[in-house]
């Protein structure tokens, strides 16, 4: 069995990246894993365990999926948290409304959905998670920084691929291997 998801990859931009070491400064007394720049994904579908059969099976029809859509742009907006700034968890850059973003990950469910295989409930909320917090001592650097780029708009990044990746868990942090690449049809 393979722990398996299905996520959009996005390469950091010069801006982006700017304001990620900021943070990555600004908090480095804090109890916070940063998430590596390579590592940056837009997590389209969380499977869990799947057999080689199955994996086989979904890696066919996604195939099909990938073959009828051609390169689109994503707009990386804001920072904020998960849970509350009382009790933050998760770090993310935060996109602007993509009805292409949508409609794909509406077709990922769909497929899942005829495979039998879990669909999350929750609303699909894409975002670029950057650090997850273990712990805090002073809440207020966070507020700082949280405040400074909670509106900054970001360069758009082209998206022309999804992929499926294997996450293994190791105590230093996931290993996200890529157990197929899926291209879009050139625009």
């Amino acid at each position: 069995m393979k722990r398996v998801f299905i996520a959009i990859d996005v390469e950091l931009s010069p801006d982006i990246s700017r304001v990620y070491e900021e943070f990555r400064s600004g908090l480095n007394n804090e109890q916070i894993k940063w998430v590596k720049p390579d590592n940056f994904h837009i997590t389209l579908a969380f499977i869990g365990d799947l057999n080689d059969t199955q994996i086989a099976s979904l890696s066919d029809k996604l195939r099909k999926v990938a073959a009828l859509w051609k390169p689109f742009v994503i707009e990386p907006k804001g920072v904020g948290v998960f849970k509350s700034i009382e009790n933050p968890r998760v770090l993310w850059f935060g996109l602007k409304e993509s009805t292409p973003l949508s409609n794909l990950k509406y077709q990922v469910d769909s497929l899942l959905m005829e495979e039998k295989l879990p669909v999350d409930s929750k609303e699909f909320r894409p975002h670029l998670t950057f650090g997850r917090i273990k712990g805090k001592k002073c809440i207020s650097g966070l507020e700082e920084l949280l405040d400074k780029f909670e509106s900054i708009e970001f360069t758009p990044v082209e998206i022309n691929k999804f992929v499926f990746y294997q996450s293994i868990l190791r105590p230093s942090g996931p290993v996200y291997k890529p157990l197929e690449i899926f291209a879009f049809k050139p625009g």
